[in-house]
């Protein structure tokens, strides 16, 4: 239906058109983007990321609707950087890890300070843990080596970010791949002292992908979320009523050829003129997935070249997933990694960049699942009124509650600690609206923001009438 309203007298009407045949969910997440209530989450969340990739973290806390008060990045791979950049130009970018001192982060965190939560997340290398990697158990292998040391030093950040905010809940998060055998698991939650999850993006989309997650925080179970007490993690199983629609990562005019199986998980392409050693799947495939594995240079384990996998398009013809397919199935906005080759690049090397695109997303953990472990504590720290609907999430089409916005000293604060908690949070809520003159507080109350927009309503007013 078409509605003209007059909204100017300049522009005389505005036409638009609106669907009278809306499921629930969409009138619900429709109300959502008209209706937004005021941006509680603006100051509240830091986001510290170390060992960032394609910063997966920042992705999914879009995909929740919340912006970060500070985002800072610890990457090396020129190319992520690129990306970053482009997308998040408002991160502040260290090119290694041991760069992240007290020092360095000291300044940087003042910027933020009515922050109520910090998130710190994490992928250390896994070339030293993966399964698939045939040099890792060797006892003098530098992979193994790299991997611990560099493992070592998000432990350390975790201590650097809670010296410096001591008053805030400092809530971290480390990612792993699952084909660790259980030793290498269970060593690396005795050294962060935390179980930890095990998810799968198969739960959400078509695609297979499964990481363990370290956090400092647990998951609650509930109608679309169940969780099974596994030897040395738990089980963590996203049951959404259907799964991400096909229209939403598939090109126009192309369809699966067999649905009813997830993708492989994705690994970075690698052409070499003669198998690597060990690649896992060459026993099993079957002449002609064998023939396209040559042909295509060994990328990818054969797993990749299966006719299960293939996509049909409406001519009969055949081909494997795109590099925006792949960006769409594991969360990220299509032509996200785009940037990693400049224009010249692109057409000087356009094998080079479609492979390049393929390493970083072989690199990732999915901003869907990272969306999904960030909401359960964005609801148990309060800034979130109900936890995400995973059906919502699995469309990308997530409608959050928003938890009002309390005053920094509240009326139920009970007990000595409590209290005193209380007016910290006041205390740095007042530093906010200061000024440098250092002389503008004038009531201390919970209403001090109310009173002081009033008396400089009052002083316009007055110096407008003079």
């Amino acid at each position: 239906q078409t509605c003209a309203l007059p909204i100017s007298t300049h522009y005389r009407f505005c036409r638009f058109t609106y669907s009278t045949e809306l499921t629930e969910a969409g009138r619900t997440w429709l109300d959502a983007q008209l209706f937004k209530g005021p941006p509680v989450y603006d100051g509240a969340v830091i986001l510290p990321e170390s060992f960032a990739g394609l910063s997966s973290a920042r992705v999914a806390l879009s995909i929740l609707g919340v912006r970060p008060a500070l985002h800072i990045v610890a990457e090396n791979d020129p190319y992520c950087l690129r990306v970053i950049r482009h997308w998040w130009p408002d991160a502040h970018v260290f090119t290694s890890v041991e760069a992240v001192t007290e020092a360095a982060l000291n300044p940087i965190l003042s910027g933020a300070p009515q922050a109520r939560l910090l998130i710190h997340t994490a992928g250390s290398p896994c070339p030293g843990f993966c399964r698939w990697n045939p040099f890792k158990l060797q006892a003098d292998s530098q992979q193994l080596k790299d991997s611990l040391r560099l493992f070592y030093e998000v432990i350390r950040i975790n201590k650097v970010l809670k010296r410096i905010v001591p008053h805030m809940r400092v809530a971290t998060m480390e990612e792993n791949v699952c084909s660790m055998t259980s030793e290498q698991r269970d060593f690396l939650s005795a050294e962060l002292k935390q179980e930890p999850v095990k998810c799968s993006l198969a739960d959400l989309t078509d695609q297979r992908r499964e990481r363990y997650f370290w956090m400092n925080w647990k998951c609650s179970e509930r109608d679309e979320v169940s969780i099974e007490q596994r030897p040395g993690f738990k089980r963590v199983r996203l049951l959404p009523v259907s799964k991400q629609p096909e229209r939403v990562w598939i090109s126009p005019g192309w369809r699966r050829a067999h649905p009813e199986s997830p993708f492989p998980t994705l690994t970075r392409p690698c052409a070499v003129p003669k198998p690597r050693w060990r690649t896992p799947g060459v026993d099993t495939a079957d002449e002609a997935t064998l023939e396209r594995w040559v042909a295509d240079s060994h990328r990818r384990p054969p797993a990749h070249y299966t006719e299960a996998v293939m996509l049909v398009g409406s001519s009969g013809k055949k081909r494997f997933k795109e590099p925006e397919e792949d960006e769409r199935l594991h969360g990220y906005p299509r032509h996200y990694t785009w940037s990693c080759y400049n224009g010249q690049e692109r057409r000087r090397d356009p094998a080079g960049f479609r492979d390049r695109r393929g390493m970083l997303l072989g690199n990732c953990f999915s901003p869907l699942v990272v969306a999904y472990l960030l909401s359960e504590i964005l609801f148990a720290e309060k800034l979130i009124a109900k936890p995400v609907p995973i059906t919502q999430l699995a469309a990308e089409r997530t409608c959050i509650h928003q938890s009002p916005r309390r005053s920094p000293c509240s009326e139920d604060a009970e007990g000595t600690e409590q209290a005193e908690l209380c007016m910290k949070r006041m205390m740095r809520h007042l530093m906010g609206f200061q000024s440098a003159r250092g002389n503008e507080i004038r009531a201390v109350s919970s209403r001090t923001q109310a009173r002081r927009s009033e008396e400089h309503t009052s002083e316009l007013q007055s110096h407008a009438a003079s």
